[in-house]
């Protein structure tokens, strides 16, 4: 026979096992919950997340009126001192209206001084008329004829290396750049790394004559991409492109805009501009599950700000 059982034993025997079947069921249940959970939700863009910057916002014109307000007093405090210098300024304004007479008078003579005497024509002789008569013509007829202006000609850009970086201050972008080409379709390549930039070589370098295409991911399944505040941008923002010879292009946001990819505006992202610009250009959107694409794009454009380096 066994040894003999307690009721203390046995009774803390079942208050453990009872408790170890609650924390089951609970752990049961909270993993039903997250399968519902990720099952149900739709993958769509977080974009409140996506308007968070590094940088603040460009200060427009209406943020200053608080200190304009605030330099209001110290203005009005000058005014009692300039008030009081009126006074004697007055004073003053009889004995220079006196003194006007007289300067008045003194013009004519000051006048007939400033004409030269006239003096008679100096006579010429008839043999030196007759050669200005024959040669003076020729020269009027020369200076009459009407100047053309040649156009301005057109300001050539110089041939830019490949970029191989994009910084981007104001939403903490700093990634490398890489080529890309296009596919068997025609369209644009896309990088195959997540936080990686793409330049699409087909177009322009930056910072030469045309618009410059920079892709990039706006997120994965780890995670948000390299554009994924791209959003955040604003007019004013600064964007630079490191080249391969070290040189800094820099660029300045100019505006953006949302679009289908159905209804791309290739007109505009490709567009043969006489000056160098910048698309920044990413996915965004509502997400479709039957092709795990994003139905939209965002572009950012800008335009150059100038070469350092």
């Amino acid at each position: 026979m066994g040894p003999n059982r307690t009721p203390s034993t046995t009774s803390q025997r079942r208050r453990i096992a009872a408790a170890l079947a609650v924390v089951g069921f609970a752990l049961v249940a909270v993993w039903a919950g997250g399968t519902a959970f990720h099952r149900t939700q739709d993958p769509q863009l977080d974009t409140s997340s996506q308007l968070e910057r590094v940088l603040p916002l460009p200060i427009p014109a209406r943020y200053l009126e608080k200190p304009v307000r605030r330099l209001e007093k110290p203005v009005r405090r000058l005014e009692k001192p300039v008030r009081r210098l009126e006074k004697p300024v007055r004073r003053l304004e009889k004995p220079v209206r006196r003194l006007e007479k007289p300067v008045r008078r003194l013009e004519k003579p000051v006048r007939r001084l400033e004409k030269p005497a006239s003096r008679p024509p100096r006579k010429v002789p008839a043999a030196r008329r007759r050669l200005k008569r024959m040669s003076v013509p020729g020269r009027l007829q020369r200076a009459r004829r009407p100047t053309r202006k040649t156009p301005a000609a057109p300001r050539r850009w110089k041939q830019m290396p490949a970029p191989v970086r994009l910084l981007i201050p104001a939403i903490g972008v700093s990634a490398p750049v890489i080529r890309l080409g296009q596919n068997a379709d025609g369209t644009m390549e896309t990088p195959s790394s997540f936080s990686d930039t793409g330049w699409f070589a087909p177009g322009p370098e930056p910072g030469e004559q045309g618009a410059a295409i920079l892709v990039g991911h706006v997120d994965s399944r780890r995670g948000p991409g390299v554009f994924y505040h791209l959003r955040a941008l604003r007019r004013g923002d600064r964007v630079t492109v490191v080249v391969r010879d070290g040189r800094r292009v820099r660029f300045v946001v100019t505006g953006s805009m949302q679009s289908a990819k159905a209804r791309f505006p290739a007109g505009l992202v490709y567009a043969r501009t006489r000056r160098p610009t910048l698309r920044l250009v990413t996915c965004g959107g509502r997400f479709n599950r039957s092709t795990r694409h994003y139905v939209d794009n965002y572009i950012v454009f800008a335009k150059l700000a100038g070469v350092s380096g």
